[in-house]
């Protein structure tokens, strides 16, 4: 078998649920090596050893992404993973993509324009009922939803009165929609309740199996309503579901909330880092300072991802690192690790999805010593060729060498 049917293989097991980890392993193993299942067992005092987070992962693959006439870019502004490939915008998000699972181009789904199925600027996406997969179109302000082909199949235009009345409305951009009579809004406005931050749903169906319209059933968290009087308001867009509860990132502060609609609780909890960004933060400032602001958000930090591992939950605080979480929501350490490699983008079983250039995927391959380039891809002449980088969590952190210790400790 070449390269890229190895590719194909590997990256089509980790998507096949539990076997994923045995898979790789087997893969990775060298002939007459035991080949062992992970135990998937790394602990609190491991993560306090640790600095990078790349340390906490094995990198198992990197797939090119086939470029052509019709899909050309470099860095995906968005990308969800399914069982047998891949849904992905072009830089911009106005654009919408599908390929296989070892990177050759499929088709393309969605293109900008007003026609049905085009879009405009695509900024969330998400798994559904039904085998199907829905799309938050930031200027549109709607919801396409696609098959797992790429066939459009519907969408929710909440600019029309039909759908809510325009009593209320989701203000984007994130939303969880598991049954077919239910959807999560992180963000809704609302007309009588200016403090209102998300929402549960009721999805009323029509005759001819179309949305009818849909009902507010329950409120649950508030907004900082003295930042946005001052500030302008964002929508919440980090917004993962571990187990029951729904935990959403702060646009505003190095926070989280955790929502439990079967309990009616909200509860933010405000993560424990050095410097972390809080009101306080953001005295003295103006709306017209708008470059301190992005240095705040950035470098303090507002959230900027949530990685829902079967084991921990992994916290984005501003653009330098993560954060580990206990999954029922308490914080195991109160530092960040920091990150070196590039854009982390979906999680499905035990993979996580990374997209990457070229010229990144090398320097993953210095830091940990696997290589991941096959032979011809390394023949690629474009250092930001795009690629996605396939990990999982490691039993046991990797150590850093003994001279990067000793440096420490000097």
């Amino acid at each position: 078998m070449n390269k890229t049917g190895i590719k194909h293989v590997v990256s089509m097991s980790i998507f096949f649920g539990g076997l994923a980890f045995l898979v790789i392993q087997w893969s990775n193993a060298q002939p007459g090596e035991p080949r062992k299942q992970p135990s998937n067992q790394m602990n609190v005092d491991a993560l306090s050893e640790v600095r990078f987070f790349d340390q906490l992962l094995d990198f198992h693959t990197a797939i090119p992404l086939e470029q052509n006439d019709v899909a050309l870019f470099e860095n995906a502004s968005l990308l969800k993973s399914v069982p047998d490939g891949y849904f992905l915008t072009n830089d911009k998000g106005d654009e919408l993509y599908r390929y296989h699972l070892d990177g050759t181009f499929d088709k393309v789904v969605a293109r900008k324009g007003e026609g049905p199925g085009e879009i405009s600027q695509l900024s969330y996406a998400t798994l559904i009922f039904d085998n199907q997969i829905a799309f938050w179109d930031v200027y549109r302000h709607s919801i396409f939803v696609f098959s797992l082909d790429g066939t459009h199949r519907f969408t929710l235009n909440f600019r029309t009165k039909q759908l809510t009345g325009l009593n209320w409305l989701p203000s984007g951009e994130a939303f969880y929609w598991n049954t077919r009579e239910e959807i999560i809004f992180s963000n809704i406005q609302v007309r009588d309740n200016e403090a209102a931050q998300s929402a549960r749903v009721q999805v009323i169906w029509g005759d001819d199996h179309r949305v009818e319209r849909l009902e507010l059933i329950q409120v649950l968290g508030e907004r900082n309503l003295e930042y946005e009087r001052k500030f302008s308001r964002s929508g919440i867009r980090h917004f993962e579901r571990v187990g029951q509860v729904d935990w959403l990132g702060s646009p505003y502060f190095s926070s989280i909330t955790l929502l439990d609609y079967h309990l009616n609780q909200a509860k933010e909890i405000a993560i424990q880092v050095p410097e972390p960004l809080t009101m306080k933060d953001y005295e003295g400032l103006t709306f017209d300072d708008r470059r301190k602001i992005h240095y705040l958000i950035n470098y303090n930090g507002t959230i900027h991802g949530i990685i829902p591992h079967p084991k921990f939950v992994f916290v984005k605080v501003g653009f330098r690192g993560y954060v580990p979480f206990s999954r029922d929501g308490r914080q195991l350490l109160k530092r960040r690790l920091y990150t070196r490699i590039t854009r982390y983008q979906d999680f499905n079983g035990e993979a996580l999805v990374y997209t990457s250039s070229k010229q990144m995927v090398t320097k993953i391959e210095e830091w940990t010593h696997q290589p991941l380039l096959s032979a011809e891809d390394r023949l690629i002449a474009d250092e930001d060729h795009p690629f996605l980088v396939l990990a999982s969590l490691r039993d046991q952190p990797r150590m850093r060498s003994v001279k990067a210790k000793a440096k420490k400790q000097e």
